[in-house]
């Protein structure tokens, strides 16, 4: 979502909306607070509060163990 414009990104959520509300399914979106912010700024609270805010199941963070997916830091050797 980084490189979309904030209209853009919001009309792909709004889509979203309307096709997993469709076809009874969900969608994961990973999405950092700047990208959130720029649509926050063009939506209405109560349409940012739909599409988002309210729909949140898990928040993952990069300051500590416990803020990510796992709960720990995984550590991948590449080969080079």
């Amino acid at each position: 979502f980084a490189a979309i414009d904030h209209r853009q990104r919001a009309e792909l959520f709004r889509i979203a909306n309307i096709l997993t509300r469709e076809q009874n399914c969900q969608y994961i979106a990973t999405i950092n607070g700047e990208n959130l912010a720029g649509m926050k700024s063009i939506m209405e609270e109560g349409e940012f509060s739909k599409l988002l805010s309210s729909n949140v199941v898990m928040e993952l963070m990069d300051d500590s163990d416990a803020g990510k997916l796992l709960g720990i830091t995984v550590d991948l050797l590449y080969d080079d």
